[in-house]
């Protein structure tokens, strides 16, 4: 049985494979051995192989998650939208009865001695629901508040219980995500800005329930150089780790922040800091317009999908990219409070490998399907 099935895969990928955006999948192999590059850059001197080995087993598992989710019909998903919506509540949920603590924060949770973050596999799981919800109940449009309204509050208990871990950097993406979806989906633009305006007025609310490490990294951001020794060393030392990079960096492996180990988190949130030390403002700037490459590709494909499913999934994937993108180096850069968004597909750790080999899967599975009607 299971012969026959790998047998239905392989028929299956190489059918749609001829239908891929070549160029995108190309981009995202280059940002791969970026990744691999500078997490062992990041970890050799205290480590040697051990992360590099475990970067490239993610590598792996997440080329395999992108062949399956790249050949099982997207269509699927809409169908099968309620247990996933349940299943992601009992998920996030069960962070609290089981989950680890770190840093201070309760976010992962052990399957099998592996430590999965659940908020990411949230922020597709989420994409996929509310998009269903959207293209069921709202074929013409979601146009009041009162749509807003209904739509909001089924995103609402996971915003909650992913806000509550604390996972302030998760929270912002989900509430970006839907905002955008709901904008591409042919929103009351003046109901929508009138959403955006109550949003804003509500962050001083936002504000008082945060942890305090949490509103320590807001303090940082406005005034980094007054807690330089305790909450804002992070950040003064990417910025540092940024600008010694000049143009053409200081070459791998000798970024000097980087191998003195003054820069924190290197290999995770920080791991821009490393890129931009060791290959500078040039090669950094190739990084992020790979981003940029990908992101632009997606928003191109979703135009050309018919089905309000597969367009808005593709949308929702180029915005969960875009945002870990933009957050994660804007929070290197300074020009951000640093909220532990990792950037996607090069920081280290392998739930959010998954979740974007997920979301490049399913976007080819639905540029290849519609492509070869």
């Amino acid at each position: 049985m299971v012969s026959s099935y790998l047998k239905w895969f392989k028929t299956e990928f190489t059918q749609r494979r001829k239908f891929f955006d070549k160029g995108m999948m190309r981009a995202v192999i280059i940002l791969s051995i970026f990744s691999l590059l500078f997490v062992y850059s990041a970890t050799y001197r205290q480590d040697g192989f051990f992360y590099l080995k475990k970067e490239l087993f993610w590598l792996v598992v997440g080329y395999i998650t992108f062949f399956i989710f790249s050949t099982l019909d997207y269509r699927w998903y809409s169908k099968i939208s309620w247990p996933l919506y349940i299943f992601n509540i009992l998920m996030l949920g069960s962070v609290y009865a089981i989950g680890k603590s770190a840093k201070g924060a309760q976010r992962w949770i052990s399957v099998g001695g592996i430590q999965i973050q659940p908020s990411e596999f949230a922020k597709i799981l989420i994409l996929i629901t509310l998009i269903t919800l959207i293209a069921k109940c709202y074929p013409k449009g979601v146009k009041g508040f009162r749509d807003i309204l209904r739509t909001f509050i089924h995103i609402f208990p996971a915003f909650i219980l992913i806000l509550k871990q604390p996972d302030l950097g998760t929270s912002l993406i989900i509430l970006f995500l839907y905002c955008f979806i709901i904008f591409a989906y042919e929103v009351d633009l003046k109901k929508f800005l009138s959403l955006i305006v109550i949003i804003i007025a509500m962050i001083p609310v936002f504000f008082h329930f945060l942890k305090p490490f949490q509103k320590a990294r807001l303090l940082v951001f406005l005034d980094p150089d007054k807690y330089s020794q305790g909450a804002g060393w992070n950040v003064i030392q990417a910025k540092i780790a940024v600008g010694s990079g000049g143009l053409f960096g200081q070459g791998i492996f000798h970024g000097t922040q980087n191998q003195l180990n003054f820069l924190p988190e290197s290999h995770t949130d920080f791991i821009f800091g490393v890129i931009s030390e060791e290959i500078g403002f040039i090669g950094s700037t190739v990084l992020i317009l790979l981003y940029v490459y990908i992101v632009i590709k997606l928003l191109k494909h979703a135009r050309n999908v018919d089905d309000v499913f597969g367009k808005l999934f593709i949308y929702g994937a180029a915005m969960i990219i875009f945002c870990h993108t933009f957050i994660n180096i804007g929070m290197v850069i300074g020009i951000l409070p640093a909220v532990g968004v990792p950037l996607i597909l090069m920081s280290y750790g392998g739930t959010s490998f998954m979740l974007f080999f997920m979301l490049i899967g399913i976007s080819q599975n639905i540029i290849a399907r519609n492509a070869g009607r």
